[in-house]
């Protein structure tokens, strides 16, 4: 069966009006009284399936003639222009007709006494579960359960019979949704599964809740997740599951990191978290606690040891078969790349490996080639990294993964700083602001300030960047590093070109002791070269010279190409020579 079944389903809810005039629906309700009495109940069968069905769908309804008639029946409606035959089918084995209009099938729906839908409905799932495999179908299953139990309440009829293969439809529907970016349709399901479970079932809760929390943070309401995982956390400990209970502080922990700031406080729970989770042997968990603990030693500029986390998470996950999981963290560690421990060409070429790993599904390819775009823009291959991102884009530019979507759109204006255009740079980098702030994310979101402070500083914009620099300020955690020094250095240049000469090199003096401790060398050129441009302006051409000739040296001991141009072409512009190409 194909991947989306979403245009099977009935375009109208259980329960709701025909918005038709009264003259079409009398028209078209005319037509289907005309039929047949068994012709018209195998269209309202079809109906109850949707503006798209299947004979054997239509005949687990019940009321509909026997196979050789059923065709019959089917090819006379088809012939007088109430169905028709698709060329190809979404279920194997079943050939697949659709209603000539959708208000066909709404009439037709209409006309079904609201007592029998329940039940109609409640056989459509018994069908579709006895399909196969039900990740295939999840979506039309969860659509088929939900009405029935919308029906059965709204006839105050008991549904306890329902309920165990609802809950189960729908947890299963929320797990599709995830893989396919759908966050905000997974959230629907989750919450409609909890609904029916049980509250003395506080394992099966806990783990809904995990799945509820995860799904909130991907489409970007941390605070909802927040909750929903404290919730979640209660249950488990209750429970006694202690696997389930550390999974779920693990991702509260990623939530107060990204809002506080990494710290070490957030690195021990992750030490004890894998602790209980190696024992339990379980991988997925595994695997998430340690892309982590990556992400807080990455933050911390703590390498190599961030790349050696991705790689137990990333060697956890494939044991265990965790695909999701895999390739985000195969994404991070090529993240880890983007501070150059490693030259430009060998990052691209390590990075190419884990996108061989990616087997072309999107999705997965886009988690590699979000992050080395930048890579492919460091090395001065613009065309290249241009190209990756807008895959990245056309993946999750559709998805309701509003965190990574953000992030990737951040990315694009990146690159074209890096590539000397601040106006398109500009543009980016305020759409990817705009989706941090929405969804209340603050230490991406400084950093993001603090590099759109630089696109309007270099369009000789400083007001507005001068005020992007206070919001990036207000916005950066303690803990994160980048974010503190970023905003310091740009800061930094527009204090110097008001002349105050003194403040300026202390903003830039702080920026230097916190990126001091880290390995991000290529951080360092950078407050090196807001240093020279401090200098430059104060008149102190010796000084300015000295910081550009060390910002170089890191540039080309890290082969990063286009900073090395940048950083010779200032350096000749401050000697007052032609530029030249670095040695």
């Amino acid at each position: 069966m194909r991947s989306s079944t979403r245009r099977c389903w009935p375009t109208k809810g259980p329960g709701s009006k025909l918005s038709l005039p009264e003259s079409v629906q009398g028209i078209i309700g005319a037509r289907l009284d005309l039929l047949a009495p068994l012709e018209k109940r195998l269209l309202q069968d079809a109906a109850v399936i949707g503006k798209v069905f299947w004979p054997g769908a239509a005949a687990a309804l019940g009321g509909t003639p026997g196979h050789g008639e059923l065709d019959e029946y089917l090819h006379g409606l088809e012939r007088k222009q109430f169905i028709r035959r698709e060329r190809t089918s979404s279920i194997a084995g079943e050939t697949q007709y659709a209603f000539v209009h959708v208000l066909l099938r709404d009439v037709a729906y209409g006309q079904i006494p609201r007592a029998a839908r329940a039940g109609k409905h409640a056989g459509a799932a018994g069908w579709i579960e006895s399909l196969g495999p039900p990740e295939d179908h999840a979506e039309m299953l969860a659509h088929h359960y939900m009405s029935a139990l919308d029906l059965a309440h709204a006839a105050r009829r008991d549904t306890a019979d329902l309920a165990p293969r609802a809950r189960t439809a729908f947890r299963r529907a929320g797990d599709r949704a995830c893989t396919l970016l759908a966050f905000a349709a997974a959230v629907g399901y989750y919450r409609a599964a909890l609904a029916l479970w049980p509250l003395d079932a506080q394992e099966q809760r806990a783990g809904l809740l995990l799945l509820l929390g995860n799904a909130l943070l991907e489409a970007g309401e941390a605070q909802q997740a927040e909750a929903a995982l404290a919730e979640g956390a209660a249950t488990a400990a209750a429970a006694r599951v202690s696997a389930l209970h550390a999974r779920i502080r693990v991702l509260l922990a990623d939530i107060h990191v990204s809002q506080s700031g990494p710290g070490q406080e957030a690195l021990a729970e992750c030490e004890a978290a894998a602790a209980v989770l190696e024992a339990e042997g379980d991988l997925e968990g595994l695997a998430e606690t340690w892309r982590l603990a990556g992400k807080i030693r990455f933050w911390l500029g703590d390498s190599p040891a961030d790349q050696q986390a991705f790689e137990r998470a990333i060697a956890c996950a494939r044991q265990g078969g965790h695909r999701r999981v895999q390739m985000r963290a195969s994404g991070n560690l090529v993240v880890t790349f983007q501070t150059l421990p490693i030259p430009p060409d060998a990052a691209i070429a390590r990075a190419g490996q884990q996108l061989q790993t990616a087997d072309g599904e999107p999705w997965a390819e886009a988690e590699i080639l979000a992050p080395l775009s930048l890579i492919y823009a460091y090395a001065g291959r613009f065309a290249e990294a241009r190209e990756a991102i807008a895959c990245a884009q056309a993946v999750y530019g559709r998805s309701d993964a509003k965190y990574t979507r953000a992030m990737v759109v951040a990315a694009s204006g990146e690159i074209e700083l890096i590539a000397g255009d601040p106006a398109t740079a500009e543009r980016h980098l305020r759409d990817a602001y705009e989706a941090f702030h929405a969804i209340g994310e603050r230490g991406i979101l400084s950093s993001v300030a603090g590099r759109l402070a630089e696109a309007l500083c270099a369009q000789g914009r400083l007001e507005e960047a001068q005020q992007m620099t206070e919001e990036a300020q207000a916005a950066a955690p303690p803990g994160e590093i980048e974010a503190q020094a970023r905003w310091r250095a740009a800061r930094a240049k527009l204090v110097a070109r008001g002349g105050r000469f003194p403040a300026a090199r202390t903003l830039l003096d702080e920026a230097a002791a916190l990126v001091s401790a880290t390995s991000w060398a290529v951080l360092q050129a950078e407050i090196l070269m807001a240093k020279a441009e401090v200098d430059r302006l104060a008149g102190e051409r010796e000084q300015a010279e000295s910081s550009l000739r060390a910002a170089l040296r890191i540039y080309q001991d890290r082969h990063a190409t286009v900073f090395a141009e940048q950083a010779a072409a200032a350096l000749a512009s401050l000697a007052g020579r032609p530029r030249t190409e670095p040695a």
